[in-house]
């Protein structure tokens, strides 16, 4: 038998047995009434430039390599997102070829920095 409110914010679970009855039913109940409380803070704050550079910074720490990187579509939103953490760690990456579809003027751009 399972049971919550519509209106909580956090649940806890509990099981109860009767001594008189084989069955036994586990119930979900509200820690609260909307406040958040019973919620779990991240462990991290996590979504923020801050969070994300700091997370690439530890996962390089030590790191002692270089990749070849050739982008095929580099204007768009991934290869730009790829070509921010070549930016970030220009010692760990060389962008050897760079490939796009129509924004020409971006991609000149591209080259003129990366110099694939």
């Amino acid at each position: 038998f399972l049971s919550a409110s519509t209106t909580a914010s956090a649940f806890v679970a509990s099981k109860s047995c009767s001594p008189h009855s084989k069955e036994s039913s586990l119930s979900l109940h509200s820690g609260s009434a909307g406040t958040g409380e019973g919620w779990i803070d991240p462990s991290a704050p996590v979504n923020s430039e801050a969070s994300l550079r700091l997370t690439l910074e530890k996962s390089l720490e030590g790191a002692s390599f270089q990749k070849r990187l050739s982008l095929l579509g580099s204007t768009g939103s991934i290869g730009t997102q790829t070509l921010d953490i070549v930016d970030a760690c220009p010692d760990n990456f060389v962008v050897d070829a760079l490939s796009a579809g129509t924004n020409a003027k971006l991609m000149a751009e591209q080259v003129l920095k990366y110099k694939p």
